[in-house]
C-alpha cells in the first residue's frame, strides 16, 4: 500500500470510527431511558443492564455502519477538498478513479465486516438480548423441563406434528397428529392415541393413517402399533425453542424455510429477510459510491453540511428499505428486488453523479 492509499484510508476511518461509537452512544442512551421504567420496576442490577446493551450491540452496529460510512467519505473527501488536496492529487496526473480506489477498497471490506455480522453475529445477539430482557429483566419464566402440552411442530420432509401432551424424558406422546405434505398438499395423515420412543424409533400406537388422493379420494388403514421410519425426529427435538427470524443465523434461516415450504407454507417473507441478510451490508460499499461524487458539494461548507448530508441521505435509504420490504413481505415485487432496492437506487445515483464528475 503507497503512501497515498495509507492516507487515503486513514482520512477515511477516522471520522468513520468517531461517527460509529457516537451513534452507538446515542442509540444505547435513547433506549436506556425508553427502558429506564422496566429497569426500575422490576429492580434489575446494574451488570444485567449492561449484558443487555452488549448483546444488542451487534445489531446497533450493523443498522449504523452505512451511515458512518457515509459520513466519513464526505467528512474525509470534503476535507480534502477544502484543502485543495484533491486539486492536487489531480493536477499531478492521479485520476479521481485512483484517488477513489482505496476508498471503494475500504468499502469492500467494511460491507464483508458486515455481511458477517448479520449472517451470524446480530441473530445470536438478537437471540441473547431478547433471553436477557425477558427472562432476567423482567423476570418471565423460562420454559423449562420435558412436558410441553398442545404443542405444534414442524419436522423434516414436510411433516408437520400435533401433540396434545409430550413427555421428552419417557419419550412418549399423546393425542398425536402427524401432517405429511408434498408441493403444498396433504397427502398422508396421522392419528395415534399415543406414541411411544424405543429402539431409535417412535412407534405410533391405536391409530390411523389415512391417505389422500387425487379426486378427494381418502384411504383409511387403522393399526394397533407401527412404526414409520422416514419420521426421524427425536425427543429433544419436539423441546426446542422455536426462535424468530431476527434470530436465526442464515444456516438456521435456510433450514427453516425448506422444512415451511416443504409443509406447504408461504416462505415469501422469510425469503425477503434471506436476501436482506446480504444486502444490507453491502449499502457501505455504495453509500461511497454516492458519496464521492458529494464530497466537493461541501468544500466551502464544512463538516456541517456533510453531516446534514449524511443524515438525511440514510433517511433515504432506510425509507426506502422499508417501502421494499413491505412490497416483498405482499409479494408485490419478488424478494430479491425487495430487498435489494434501495442498493439498486442509490447505485444508479452514485453512477449518475460519477459520470457528472470531472474524473
Amino acid at each position: 500500500m503507497s503512501v497515498l492509499d495509507r492516507y487515503l484510508v486513514r482520512s477515511l476511518l477516522t471520522p468513520l470510527l468517531g461517527a460509529t461509537v457516537a451513534f452507538l452512544a446515542v442509540a444505547i442512551v435513547v433506549d436506556l431511558f425508553e427502558r429506564l421504567d422496566t429497569f426500575i420496576d422490576h429492580d434489575v442490577e446494574p451488570r444485567a443492564v449492561v449484558e443487555y446493551y452488549l448483546a444488542t450491540l451487534p445489531y446497533q452496529f450493523i443498522l449504523i455502519l452505512p451511515v458512518a460510512t457515509l459520513i466519513g467519505v464526505l467528512f474525509s473527501l470534503g476535507g480534502m477538498a477544502r484543502r485543495n488536496e484533491l486539486i492536487a492529487m489531480t493536477a499531478s496526473g492521479i485520476s479521481l478513479y485512483r484517488i477513489l480506489r482505496p476508498v471503494l477498497a475500504a468499502g469492500i471490506l467494511l460491507s464483508l465486516v458486515g455481511l458477517t455480522f448479520s449472517v451470524d453475529l446480530v441473530p445470536r445477539g438478537n437471540n441473547m438480548a431478547r433471553e436477557i430482557y425477558d427472562h432476567v429483566i423482567r423476570g418471565r419464566p423460562r420454559v423449562l423441563g420435558t412436558s410441553r402440552r398442545d404443542l405444534n411442530y414442524l419436522g423434516a420432509g414436510g411433516r408437520f406434528f400435533l401433540i396434545r401432551r409430550f413427555d421428552g424424558k419417557a419419550g412418549r406422546m399423546e393425542g398425536v397428529v402427524v401432517q405429511q405434505f408434498a408441493d403444498g398438499t396433504l397427502v398422508h395423515r396421522i392419528d395415534a392415541e399415543t406414541a411411544i420412543w424405543q429402539d431409535d424409533r417412535w412407534e405410533f400406537r391405536d391409530g390411523f393413517i389415512r391417505h389422500f388422493r387425487e379426486g378427494g379420494a381418502v384411504d383409511a388403514e387403522p393399526f394397533d402399533a407401527r412404526q414409520f421410519p422416514e419420521i426421524v425426529e427425536e425427543p429433544q427435538d419436539f423441546l426446542r425453542i422455536v426462535k424468530k427470524p431476527d434470530e436465526m443465523t442464515l444456516a438456521e434461516l435456510g433450514d427453516h424455510m425448506r422444512r415451511t415450504r416443504a409443509s406447504g407454507g408461504d416462505v415469501t417473507r422469510l425469503r425477503v429477510d434471506q436476501h436482506m441478510r446480504y444486502s444490507f451490508p453491502f449499502a457501505c460499499f455504495i453509500v461511497i459510491l454516492l458519496g464521492a461524487p458529494l464530497a466537493g458539494a461541501i468544500r466551502r461548507s464544512g463538516h456541517a453540511l456533510g453531516f446534514g448530508l449524511a443524515l438525511v441521505i440514510g433517511f433515504v435509504y432506510y425509507v426506502l428499505l422499508e417501502f421494499g420490504k413491505a412490497f416483498g413481505y405482499k409479494g408485490t415485487l419478488p424478494p430479491i428486488i425487495a430487498a435489494w432496492l434501495p442498493n439498486l437506487v442509490f447505485v444508479a445515483l452514485g453512477m449518475l453523479g460519477f459520470w457528472k464528475t470531472r474524473k
